[in-house]
């Protein structure tokens, strides 16, 4: 129980530390991590956090669970260097929480695509580029706007090979959305 971005870098200290304690690549950890209002009841946390490791162990071990995202452990690093890119950009730059709220849904509109095949998924790309042009300013906004053009230019051949980026934009958006506190300032 703690602080939610305390409890992030507890896990991956507790993730780095089995490592060098047990110096055998061969045995895993899995963490579950739940982020919840302070008026949450502590006893049903405990239970969903309970449920998020045992969904970490399901996805084939060595995993995190977080924001109901489940990630192998160099797959959260990754996201995670991009979260710590782009946090303090939210802030310098400017960015709305409509938008940081707007790629949270072209994030599950990515995941619906991956999941079902629906290709209506693939909406994300266009309405993406629409946001940015309406709503991002490149002299602005930098930093957001070369990573969105980035996302944008995705072609399906692409997307296979920078997936990663995809299939963690909806967790990238709530974790920014998280750091921002929900408001425009």
């Amino acid at each position: 129980v703690g602080p939610w971005n305390e409890i992030l870098q507890l896990a991956d200290q507790i993730e780095t530390d089995y490592y060098e304690y047990t110096g055998n690549d061969q045995l895993s950890i899995s963490a579950g991590i739940v982020i919840t209002g302070d008026s949450y009841p502590i006893s049903r946390a405990a239970e969903d956090a309970k449920d998020a490791v045992e969904k970490s162990k399901k996805a084939g071990r060595d995993s995190i669970t977080l924001l109901g995202h489940t990630l192998k452990w160099d797959e959260w690093a990754e996201v995670k260097k991009k979260w710590v890119e782009l946090r303090d950009k939210v802030a310098t730059e400017k960015i709305s929480s409509a938008f940081l709220y707007s790629l949270l849904e072209y994030g599950r509109m990515w995941q619906e695509y991956r999941k079902t095949g629906n290709t209506l998924g693939l909406r994300f790309q266009p309405l993406l580029a629409y946001n940015v042009g309406r709503n991002l300013s490149e002299r602005q906004s930098p930093v957001f706007h070369k990573w969105a053009k980035e996302i944008i230019s995705l072609k399906l051949p692409d997307m296979q090979r920078k997936q990663m980026i995809l299939d963690n934009l909806a967790l990238l958006a709530q974790l920014l959305i998280l750091g921002n506190g929900g408001n425009d300032e």
